[in-house]
């Protein structure tokens, strides 16, 4: 194969011709959950990195987590999983909301209206957001930039995200960037990446709507007060929200391109009707 490359001198490829892979994509650490079907409402949850996703990391940054190594079971298969204790993080922009078939794994765009309590369809959505360390800093990945980690909401737990006229104090990621939006007398835009905010998983009781059967799964939610970043912090978010490559993966987290469907791009969860209310 090497003669044969060398020989060929009379052409050379054009990369222009380059067709883009899926293994091309920006990836980043995923923050999770360590327990998805608890056995009591009284179980604690934590959430952390999987050794795929904490060896990402440099040394220096995984010291900083302060993390605890244990085994864990993901369906059929054993995981050394870092279970982090405070888990305080910096959202960067509004997860848009997808659905995906629970048996087959395919991530589609979700169309208003769409029925979904009954089908093996559920909604997804991909949080994008920064890490910070007990000591109020930001974990930082090999190029010394802030460190871009992921959390996935499927189910239920979308409701986390919240909708356009989510009130201040429900809890949502709606309603703490109207409630900034409200306190800055800002009438439009994103200020959420400026403060950072406490998520936990906590056990909860599910009832499904149409079977009216139960079961135990998680939610995420926030918990105290947002805080502030300082000034420094605020300028180091901003800045990594210029690259363009983040805002592509931000905007299309599942690489389904441009949609060919009318969207609910977010506005409100509320439009897709009968929301199966079950964990997964």
């Amino acid at each position: 194969m090497t003669n044969a490359i060398k020989n060929a001198t009379e052409a050379t490829i054009n990369t222009a011709y380059l067709i883009e892979s899926d293994s091309d994509r920006l990836s980043y650490p995923a923050l999770q959950a360590d327990i998805y079907q608890p056995r009591s409402i009284s179980e604690s949850i934590s959430i952390g990195l999987a050794e795929e996703s904490f060896n990402v990391l440099p040394e220096s940054s995984q010291a900083l987590l302060n993390a605890e190594s244990k085994l864990v079971t993901f369906g059929d298969n054993d995981v050394l999983f870092f279970a982090l204790g405070t888990v305080r993080i910096v959202l960067l922009g509004m997860p848009k909301l997808f659905k995906v078939n629970k048996d087959t794994g395919e991530y589609s765009h979700l169309v208003k209206g769409q029925k979904l309590a009954g089908t093996k369809t559920v909604t997804i959505a991909r949080m994008f957001v920064l890490l910070l360390s007990d000591q109020g800093t930001f974990i930082l990945g090999n190029d010394s930039n802030p460190q871009v980690f992921t959390l996935n909401l499927k189910s239920s737990k979308t409701e986390l995200l919240g909708n356009a006229k989510s009130q201040a104090g429900d809890g949502s990621i709606a309603s703490l960037n109207n409630g900034l939006r409200k306190h800055y007398k800002v009438s439009k835009g994103w200020l959420a990446h400026l403060v950072s905010v406490l998520i936990v998983a906590k056990p909860q009781k599910f009832t499904s709507s149409k079977s009216k059967e139960s079961s135990m799964g998680i939610m995420f939610s926030f918990e105290g007060n947002a805080k502030i970043l300082p000034e420094l912090m605020q300028k180091q978010v901003f800045d990594l929200l210029q690259y363009d490559d983040l805002k592509q993966v931000m905007s299309d987290p599942f690489g389904l391109g441009e949609s060919t469907a009318s969207n609910s791009t977010n506005e409100s969860i509320s439009e897709v009707e009968d929301m199966e209310a079950i964990p997964f």
